[in-house]
C-alpha cells in the first residue's frame, strides 16, 4: 500500500517562484525588508496595546535584531529552496526521461497520451499518433555490439526531436515506449494534436527521410 501523497506547504511555490525570478539575493534582501517592516509594526502595536514604553526605542531594537538576523537566515532559506528547485527538476527530469535517448519514457508519455487524448475529445480537434520501430535492430547488437546499437537508438532519437522542432510539425512530441532487450527493441510513438493529421503527414514523410539519412 503506497503511502499518502502530502502536499507541499501552500507559501513553498510562491517562495520558489521569487527565488527563480530574482535571484538568492534579491530575494534575501526584500524578505529582509518585509521582516522588518513586520517587526516594527509588532513593536509599535505592542507599545499601543500595552500603553506605555519608547516606540522609537522599540522600533531601534526590533530593526537591529531584524537586520541582523533576518539576512543570514534568510539567505541559508532561499539557497536551500533553490538547492531544492534544482533538485526537484532533476528529479522530474529522471522520472519521465528515458535514459539512452533522452525522449520520454513509457510511463511519461501514457500521461501525455490520456491528457491530450481528453484534450482532443473535449475541443473536438483532431489528433494522431505514429509508431516507428527501428528495422533490424538485433543484427546490428549482433554484429556490430551493443556500443553501436545504443549509439545509433540516440541518432535516431536526434533525428526524430529536430523534424519535431519544425515548424510544420508542431506541436508534437516524442517518447521511447519499450527498453533495449526486448525482441523489437525500440518503439518511438511521436504524438500530435491541433491539426493532428495534417502534422502526422509531415512527421511521416520526415521521419522516412531522417531515417534514410541515418
Amino acid at each position: 500500500m503506497q503511502p499518502p501523497k502530502s502536499a507541499p506547504p501552500v507559501w513553498l511555490p510562491w517562495l520558489s517562484r521569487l527565488v527563480l525570478r530574482l535571484g538568492v539575493g534579491r530575494s534575501t534582501a526584500v524578505l529582509t525588508a518585509v521582516a522588518w517592516a513586520g517587526a516594527v509594526a509588532v513593536s509599535q502595536l505592542a507599545i499601543s496595546l500595552i500603553g506605555q514604553g519608547d516606540r522609537v526605542l522599540a522600533a531601534l531594537f526590533s530593526s537591529i535584531c531584524c537586520l541582523v538576523i533576518t539576512p543570514v537566515l534568510g539567505y541559508a532559506c532561499m539557497r536551500l529552496v533553490r538547492h531544492l528547485d534544482i533538485e526537484h527538476g532533476q528529479m522530474r527530469r529522471l522520472a519521465t526521461r528515458d535514459g539512452l535517448t533522452g525522449l520520454f519514457n513509457r510511463r511519461h508519455f501514457l500521461d501525455l497520451l490520456e491528457r491530450e487524448w481528453s484534450r482532443a475529445q473535449r475541443y473536438d480537434t483532431a489528433a494522431a499518433m505514429l509508431l516507428l520501430d527501428v528495422d533490424h535492430f538485433k543484427n546490428i547488437n549482433d554484429q556490430f555490439g551493443h556500443l553501436c546499437g545504443d549509439a545509433m537508438l540516440r541518432a535516431v532519437a536526434e533525428a526524430l526531436l529536430d523534424i519535431l522542432r519544425q515548424p510544420e510539425c508542431w506541436p508534437a512530441l516524442a517518447a521511447r515506449s519499450s527498453s533495449s532487450s526486448c525482441r523489437r527493441p525500440i518503439r518511438w510513438a511521436p504524438l500530435t494534436w491541433q491539426n493532428g493529421c495534417a502534422t502526422a503527414s509531415s512527421v511521416s514523410r520526415s521521419t522516412g527521410t531522417a531515417g534514410r539519412s541515418v
